[in-house]
């Protein structure tokens, strides 16, 4: 992110609602959350759990996790407070990362470990430079992040992603999708999602915008280029004519219907995603036309099926 201060400094980097960051307010202030992080003894080789909802502070708080070469640990704050407490103890999470909005809600968990609050306003108008040291540097065999599936049991599961695992699918799939600087990449899944990582770092890493979507979601559609969704989402915004800036429509977690592919293939580029989280993310992504066979297409470069 810092080369991409120096590359994209004034460009937007996200936006929610009625507000937005530059690449440049990002990565200051995600370094002044680094810095209150380092201050905590927090480095690689740990866990971060932000716990928040869509908002602007939520990039923030994952660039900062990584910043310290931890792994981050994205939770719905809406979810309910034994499901939190579990998630928190079973991934032996080092510090918290929150919102004014939430920070009620932390309290009442009781928690034994640093909770910080943060506010993008506040984390502007007072700047903390943040100097990382060897215990801030995560390797490509680190954990970069951390989701909770339902597990076959009944209990979350934690699923750990590698960095390299992560960097590879990332890289892969922006340029398959064609991110790029200018282009506005929709945030729609749920935040505790891995793909809602995927979503976060392919538009994060290639100078593009991070557009939250809002509950007028399809008012936010109208102005994104890409959209990531799943079948069973897609199939209720209607006609794709309504959305005549989406240039690409990436479906992942379901099976993809014939007749819902041939429908969006006509007027986007329709990829299909597939993969467990497992296998950091997803292990392949392939572009279907209409007419074509419904298929999840070959294994990513660099991953064996």
């Amino acid at each position: 992110m810092d080369c991409h201060h120096a590359l994209y400094g004034r460009p937007r980097g996200v936006e929610f609602e009625n507000d937005s960051l530059t690449y440049g307010q990002l990565n200051s202030q995600a370094n002044s959350v680094a810095a209150a992080l380092a201050a905590l003894q927090v480095g690689a080789g740990m866990r971060v759990a932000v716990i928040m909802d869509r908002s602007l502070e939520f990039p923030i708080g994952l660039l900062a996790a990584l910043k310290v070469g931890a792994s981050m640990m994205p939770i719905d704050a809406t979810f309910p407070a034994a499901r939190l407490t579990f998630m928190l103890a079973d991934a032996n999470v080092a510090a918290v990362i929150t919102t004014e909005d939430f920070r009620d809600r932390i309290q009442e968990l009781k928690l034994s470990i640093p909770v910080l609050v943060i506010r993008s306003s506040d984390l502007a108008s007072a700047p903390v430079a943040f100097e990382p040291s060897p215990h801030h540097v995560a390797m490509r065999h680190d954990e970069a992040f951390v989701v909770y599936t339902s597990g076959s049991t009944g209990k979350p599961k934690g699923v750990p992603v590698l960095h390299e695992g992560a960097v590879n699918v990332i890289v892969h799939s922006a340029t398959e999708a064609k991110i790029e600087r200018g282009v506005r990449v929709m945030q729609f899944m749920a935040i505790g999602f891995d793909v809602c990582q995927w979503e976060t770092w392919k538009t994060l890493s290639f100078g593009a915008t991070l557009v939250f979507r809002t509950d007028n979601f399809q008012a936010t559609m109208l102005t994104v280029d890409v959209l990531v969704c799943t079948p069973t989402g897609l199939s209720l915004f209607g006609h794709p004519s309504k959305y005549p800036n989406l240039k690409c429509v990436c479906v992942a977690g379901e099976c993809v219907p014939e007749q819902l592919k041939d429908l969006w293939a006509e007027h986007a580029m329709f990829m299909n995603v597939y993969g467990p989280s497992e296998c950091s993310i997803s292990s392949h992504f392939v572009r279907l036309e209409k007419h074509s066979p419904v298929s999840v297409g070959a294994p990513l470069p660099n991953v064996n099926a």
